[in-house]
């Protein structure tokens, strides 16, 4: 077997890890939900209307404090919704399991036996 194919089964099976699955399924909730939808709109909407009165000569200090104001606002409400943080989880999760895999790679393409996990967390100086 090529190793582009073996890269491939690989990412195939990341894919449908339970890592990868739940970030597949908290990225699927976090782009349906209706609350968060709203939300990202609006934040998008600000954004718009503050980088217009950036970019204007004359500027409507208020208008400025007033959208950033609001921005936070919504910046807030996002990060505390509880589907975005079961996504940022799942995301993290996902990225140390890559991580670690492509580490593991690494080491073993180099010939490093150091590192090796010998799955008894007590061997080394950690992974996660």
């Amino acid at each position: 077997m090529e190793l582009i194919e073996m890269a491939a089964i690989l990412g195939q099976r990341i894919r449908a890890s339970e890592a990868g699955q739940r970030l597949e399924n908290a990225a699927k909730a976090y782009a349906e939900d209706p609350e968060l939808r709203s939300a990202f709109t609006e934040y998008q909407v600000q954004q718009k209307v503050l980088e217009e009165q950036g970019n204007l000569e004359v500027k409507d200090e208020a208008l400025i404090t007033a959208i950033d104001k609001r921005l936070n606002e919504i910046y807030d409400q996002i990060i505390a919704h509880e589907i975005y943080k079961e996504y940022e989880q799942a995301q993290e999760a996902y990225n140390n399991l890559v991580s670690n895999l492509i580490g593991e790679v690494v080491r073993q393409a180099n010939g490093d036996q150091e590192g090796q996990c010998t799955h008894d967390c007590s061997t080394c100086g950690g992974c996660h």
